[in-house]
């Protein structure tokens, strides 16, 4: 990943090689990701819009903590 790579899922890969995230964290990473990166990026998906890639369970998706 380059230097202008974010979220979570990135900060996990960077911490150092002897530390092992536990896979249910790996997991909430990658779904924590599906919201932030697309918010903060609008070209994240620049053939469509988010709201193409989003269903109504998956806007509950983050008060229900993933």
């Amino acid at each position: 990943m380059g230097g202008g790579d974010v979220g979570q899922l990135y900060l996990l890969a960077g911490l150092p090689a002897h530390v092992k995230p536990p896979g249910d964290l790996v997991d909430a990473a990658k779904g924590l990701d599906k919201f932030y990166i697309p918010s903060r990026y609008p070209n994240a998906h620049p053939e469509r819009t988010p709201m193409d890639y989003f269903t109504r369970g998956m806007r509950r998706a983050p008060s229900r903590g993933l």
